[in-house]
């Protein structure tokens, strides 16, 4: 049975009774006035109360995985924005006799002669690197990783290499006694990072010109050399 809000036009109360009543006059049940059964057509025209959200447990399957697939998404874009592309030098060092031809992530880059250092820069992360002979058979395959800094990639392990501390002072500071750092002969490796000044296959320069203001100045920089 039909449950209708009313209203009294003598009070104004209003009160829940039958639909089956409505336009008949009944007692009002606050002032007791006989007065006809009018519905209330505010509480009917009123916009209905927002549903509650349902509970983790009442989810579909397919609204779950379209939340994942969103979140995954806004990782991944994450990631792209805050991944560092920066570039980085990397020295390939041919130690051998004969020349080979150097393949960086699936791509012929260049032919490196022997005892040639071809100095290039990659982006920071991981690639593939493949030295063929010339004539196609492969040498030598390896993953390497990339950070910041200065890297060398030691073909086939064919060379040694020091660090050499170069020093450069003004003619007043020359008069002191001054210690130069022995060469620090580094371990031998196929691909490792170094910090240096001075890259393979460059030399220090003889001569450097003296900061703007320094009367009296010492500079000592690192260079990296085959020492076989």
């Amino acid at each position: 049975m039909e449950v209708i809000r009313a209203l009294c036009p003598a009070c104004g109360h209003r009160y829940q009774t039958h639909a089956q009543l409505e336009s008949r006059s009944i007692p009002c049940p606050r002032c007791g006035k006989l007065v006809p059964v009018e519905r209330d057509w505010r509480v009917a025209l009123a916009p209905p109360l927002p549903q509650p959200p349902p509970s983790p447990s009442e989810w579909s399957v397919h609204s779950l995985i379209k939340k994942g697939i969103l979140l995954a998404l806004l990782g991944i874009a994450l990631f792209l924005l805050l991944r560092d592309d920066r570039d980085v030098l990397v020295s390939f060092d041919n130690g051998l006799t004969v020349p080979v031809e150097l393949v960086v992530d699936g791509k012929f880059r260049r032919s490196v002669s022997p005892g040639e250092v071809w100095n290039c820069r990659l982006r920071s992360g991981y690639h593939s690197v493949e030295v063929n002979w010339i004539d196609g058979g492969v040498m030598e395959r390896k993953t390497i990783f990339c950070d910041n800094g200065y890297y060398i990639y030691n073909i086939a392990g064919a060379h040694r290499y020091e660090l050499r501390y170069n020093m450069y002072v003004t003619p007043e500071v020359r008069r002191k006694s001054l210690v130069v750092p022995a060469p620090q002969r580094l371990k031998a490796a196929m691909f490792f990072p170094v910090e240096v000044d001075i890259p393979l296959g460059n030399e220090p320069p003889a001569t450097i010109e003296l900061p703007e203001g320094h009367e009296q100045f010492t500079l000592t920089n690192v260079a990296v050399v085959k020492t076989r």
